[in-house]
């Protein structure tokens, strides 16, 4: 549960205080409070399916990446060719 900024050349890099990866989130990702669990949890959800933190201006016409923990699944189902996907996992 931290955040930093990195160039996008510094991949398979890991955390200088746990040791396992980092990884990309995206330039527009904003690091939720360390103790807000549920904003971590929707974070970890839209990562694991293949969602990405990127800037709207390109996609003004896009649905907004949910706010709330409990809006995660209904966006994922509703969103599955959304420009911030960019994996199938």
């Amino acid at each position: 549960r931290k955040s930093w900024k990195m160039t996008a050349c510094e991949k398979g890099n890991v955390c200088p205080h746990c040791g396992k990866a980092v990884f990309e989130m995206g330039r527009s990702f904003k690091a939720p409070r360390k103790s807000d669990t549920e904003q971590w949890q929707k974070v970890q959800r839209l990562w694991e399916a293949g969602f990405r933190f990127y800037s709207y201006r390109r996609y003004p016409d896009e649905e907004p990446l949910p706010e709330r923990l409990s809006e995660v699944e209904s966006f994922i189902s509703r969103n599955p060719h959304h420009p911030f996907k960019v994996s199938q996992r």
